[in-house]
């Protein structure tokens, strides 16, 4: 579990800063092409929290707090956003920001087992419908494809 708080932390500091200075698509992106880098990490993440949802699971309350730590600051910078008429859905933060979570989960699950899927190009579907914003493309350039792991 320490290897996955440490990585969450050191993540959620860095989203913090991207969204504050270039608001929330931009920050999630930022984020989504740093995971692309990570897969295993993501692996072991997508795998300990499907296991965890047993409530007599050992990491059961440690996943609930973390989710409820990223929609906490993922709705923080989507009220800041709507406050700067940087996005126009004007509903809840925190009811976009537990469906924005659920996207990206989801979206990177289906990347983890398929990795010639575009997790960018997901996401900044996704954002775009859920946040009512254009995410133009010339801030947020695709990375590199990466392989598929042999086998």
């Amino acid at each position: 579990m320490a290897v996955l708080e440490n990585a969450d932390f050191a993540s959620i500091d860095s989203f913090e800063s991207d969204s504050r200075g270039e608001g929330v698509a931009y920050a999630v992106l930022q984020y989504v092409r740093r995971n692309l880098e990570r897969q295993e990490m993501l692996r072991l993440l997508a795998l300990m929290a499907a296991e965890s949802s047993a409530p007599d699971h050992p990491a059961h309350q440690w996943f609930r707090d973390r989710y409820e730590r990223v929609i906490a600051t993922a709705a923080m910078a989507i009220r800041r956003d709507q406050e700067k008429g940087r996005i126009s859905n004007s509903r809840d933060p925190q009811e976009i920001a537990g469906a924005l979570v659920a996207l990206w989960d989801g979206l990177q699950l289906q990347w983890l087992i398929d990795p010639r899927r575009d997790l960018v190009a997901g996401m900044t579907a996704a954002m775009e419908d859920l946040l009512g914003t254009e995410v133009p493309a010339t801030r947020c350039p695709r990375p590199e494809r990466p392989s598929p792991p042999p086998g």
